[in-house]
């Protein structure tokens, strides 16, 4: 009965509690390790219905931390869940609007990698996947410290996806949630070596689009890497571009251009980063609500808390760098994100309130 239970949950879709299932009664670990091994590859192939989200199998995000943790071998002869093109699919690590992130091992690196796959079915809804790859591989020639390696993008089985690094170690996000609110120069630090990451994907004629917190890796040995370029475009030129108003990113942290689906430029990362630095320093958003038309008409008035006012403890420097970034009109930010390095570069060590 325990294992009808269990195949029926996998048919339907729904969560299985797999800790309930193997204290059954009965000589069921085979079996149901067979059956939790379909439930992964379902997971893979899986197409949310319009409007919802496609379903996480309820131990994987966990294991996903077991997985790319220190201490875990990695071997070539793990058994997939599934094969994309020439890489072998070995555990779903995540998910999100964009679609899900695999680890899998390539054969021809003899290493794994992080494999993000785009949802099935997003024709029309965003940019279609000819320009999409061209972006990508266009990303791939980019080499720089601080920028996630990408290995490869292509598309097998009516799937689009890219290949990157498998990148250890722990985002802004998760150290801010752990520590606390950062100070200035801890804060700065990290700016800085995000703008060296920015200004060579902004050289590559490319614009990141999610800049933020869950997106920025401190990896072990303490590299910072810029991380998720699912969203990465070409700069605006001469006017909107293909897609330019699906809005690919994460609202909190966009411009107000943005928002309003015009044209992307490096100004538009810029003022991403702001908000990534004052997330740091004080915990919040310079402009925060429940909705994504609120957020729009706090935009449109102007309704943002002063850095000072949300730390009044920091010093000006600093928050001079950070307003400028957070300026409503894109002409006021940073030129480029190489004038913003300098400027975070000079706050440092910096003690005046």
């Amino acid at each position: 009965k325990a294992l009808l239970e269990v195949a029926e949950a996998i048919t339907d879709g729904k969560r299985v509690d797999w800790d309930a299932a193997e204290a059954a009664p009965g000589k069921l670990g085979r079996k149901l390790k067979h059956l939790r091994l379909i439930e992964r590859v379902a997971a893979v192939y899986q197409t949310p219905a319009p409007g919802e989200e496609a379903r996480v199998p309820h131990d994987s995000l966990e294991e996903s931390t077991r997985s790319v943790g220190p201490g875990r071998a990695i071997t070539p002869d793990a058994a997939p869940i599934a094969n994309w093109g020439p890489l072998r699919i070995l555990e779903l690590l995540g998910q999100g609007g964009f679609g899900e992130v695999y680890r899998a091992y390539d054969p021809s690196l003899q290493r794994d990698v992080a494999l993000k796959l785009r949802r099935a079915g997003r024709e029309g809804k965003g940019r279609p996947s000819a320009v999409f790859l061209q972006e990508a591989r266009r990303l791939a020639r980019v080499r720089h410290p601080n920028v996630l390696v990408i290995h490869g993008a292509d598309e097998h089985e009516g799937r689009v996806g890219l290949w990157t690094d498998l990148v250890r170690g722990k985002t802004l996000e998760q150290i801010l949630t752990e520590q606390g609110p950062q100070g200035a120069d801890e804060a700065a630090r990290y700016g800085i070596e995000v703008c060296k990451a920015l200004a060579a994907v902004h050289g590559a004629g490319l614009v990141h689009r999610d800049v933020k917190t869950s997106n920025v890796m401190r990896e072990q040995g303490g590299r910072i890497v810029l991380m998720d370029f699912g969203s990465v475009t070409e700069q605006a030129a001469t006017g909107p571009l293909p897609g330019a108003s699906d809005l690919s990113g994460t609202p909190l942290y966009m411009s107000p251009e943005q928002l309003r689906g015009e044209d992307l430029t490096p100004a538009s990362d810029i003022y991403s980063l702001g908000v990534v630095l004052y997330r740091l320093a004080s915990g919040r958003f310079p402009v925060e609500a429940s909705t994504f038309v609120e957020l729009l008409e706090k935009h449109r008035r102007g309704s943002s808390v002063p850095l000072r006012d949300a730390r009044p403890d920091l010093p000006a420097s600093f928050v001079r760098v950070v307003e400028r970034a957070l300026s409503l009109d894109p002409r006021n930010r940073f030129a480029s994100a190489g004038a913003m390095e300098r400027a975070l570069a000079a706050s440092v060590g910096s003690t005046t309130s």
